[in-house]
C-alpha cells in the first residue's frame, strides 16, 4: 500500500450548516461517463449542471457522500462543487498518471486521510478513504475496474488482481466500520467467456465473493435483491456493473449499519422505451451510461 498523492481539501467550516442532521448516511457512486472540458464553455456547464441536477434531484435521499467516476480532473471537480454542489464542503480528488479518468470524492463530512492500493497489473489503483461523521469514522474502499470492452480472457488479469487489492484492503480494515462500492465492469448474475456462467463466488474470474443473502458471512450485495436489473443499459440489455459489497462490519449495530440501497432507476434518465438516458457526444445532451447507485447507513 502506498500514499497516494491526492488534491485534498479540506475546508474545516462549522459542519452543522450544510451536513445532515439525522442518525444516518447516505453514500452514492456514480459513473459519470467521463466527466471533462469542452472547447466550448457552454457545453462544460452544460453537463455540469446536468450532473447537478442527478445528485440534487434523487428520487430518495440526497448523498452525504459523493463518489464521481471518470471525473478529468480537480479543476473540474472544484467547478462542480463552487457552483453547482456548493452543499459539499470536502472534496478528494485522484491523480493517477496512466488515465484521465479519476476518482473524485464530494463530502459533507470530514475526509480524514487517504491511500491507495496499487499493482503494474492493473490501469486504476483501488482507493481507500476515511470519513468522519457523527464523531464515528467510515472507511470506504472504492474502485473502477477495466472495463470487457477489449474481451474477458483479454482484461481478465486486470480483474482478477483488482479483486485480489480490494480483498487486501478490506482485511486490512475488517475490524473497522467498512463499506466497499465501485464500478466492477462485470455483472456477476451472467454468462461471460466460453458461455461459462461466472458465478457470485467465481474468484478467478474476477469476481469477489459476495452473496444476495444479509445472513451470509460473504460479502452481502444488495442491489441483486432490487426489482431493477441493474445500474447500466447497452442495446436495451441490462447489467449489475456498478457493486455495493456490505461486510459483516455495516451488519452488527455497531456504529454504522446498512439499512437499504438502490439504484436511482428515475423517469427523467430512462426513455421511454427503457433505456438510459446516457450522455450524447454528437448531441452534447443527456446524463450518463450509468445510474447511480446508492446506500443508506444507520449510525449508532
Amino acid at each position: 500500500m502506498r500514499k497516494i498523492f491526492l488534491y485534498l481539501l479540506l475546508l474545516f467550516l462549522f459542519i452543522s450548516c450544510s451536513c445532515n442532521n439525522s442518525n444516518t448516511l447516505l453514500v452514492m457512486l456514480y459513473n459519470t461517463q467521463k466527466l471533462e472540458y469542452y472547447d466550448s464553455e457552454y457545453l462544460t456547464h452544460q453537463r455540469l449542471n446536468n450532473l447537478s441536477y442527478v445528485v440534487n434531484n434523487s428520487s430518495l435521499y440526497q448523498p452525504d457522500v459523493l463518489i464521481l467516476l471518470e471525473v478529468e480532473n480537480d479543476k473540474l471537480l472544484q467547478t462542480l462543487k463552487k457552483e453547482y454542489l456548493p452543499q459539499y464542503n470536502y472534496s478528494l480528488i485522484t491523480n493517477f498518471n496512466n488515465t484521465s479518468l479519476q476518482i473524485a470524492i464530494l463530502s459533507k463530512y470530514p475526509i480524514l486521510n487517504a491511500n491507495y492500493y496499487d499493482s503494474d497489473k492493473i490501469i486504476r489503483p483501488i482507493l481507500h478513504f476515511t470519513v468522519l461523521s457523527h464523531g464515528k469514522l467510515l472507511h470506504i474502499i472504492t474502485f473502477h475496474n477495466k472495463s470487457l470492452n477489449e474481451g474477458f480472457e483479454l482484461t481478465k488479469e486486470d480483474r482478477i488482481e483488482a479483486v485480489r487489492l480490494i480483498k487486501n484492503a478490506a482485511r486490512d480494515y475488517e475490524e473497522n466500520d467498512l463499506l466497499i462500492l465501485g464500478d466492477a465492469n462485470i455483472d456477476p448474475t451472467k454468462k461471460y467467456g466460453d458461455n461459462q456462467s461466472v458465478s457470485t463466488i467465481d474468484i478467478n474470474n474476477g469476481i469477489l465473493n459476495i452473496s444476495d443473502n444479509k445472513d451470509s458471512h460473504l460479502f452481502y450485495f444488495p442491489l441483486l435483491d432490487l426489482n431493477i436489473k441493474g445500474s447500466y443499459e447497452y442495446n436495451n440489455s441490462w447489467y449489475y456493473l456498478d457493486h455495493i459489497y456490505i461486510p459483516l462490519s455495516l451488519r452488527d449495530k455497531r456504529n454504522f449499519t446498512h439499512i437499504k440501497s438502490g439504484i436511482g432507476y428515475t423517469n427523467k434518465l430512462i426513455t421511454p422505451y427503457n433505456t438510459i438516458v446516457r450522455y450524447d457526444e454528437n448531441t452534447k445532451t443527456g446524463y450518463s451510461d450509468h445510474l447511480p447507485i446508492w446506500t443508506l447507513l444507520k449510525i449508532y
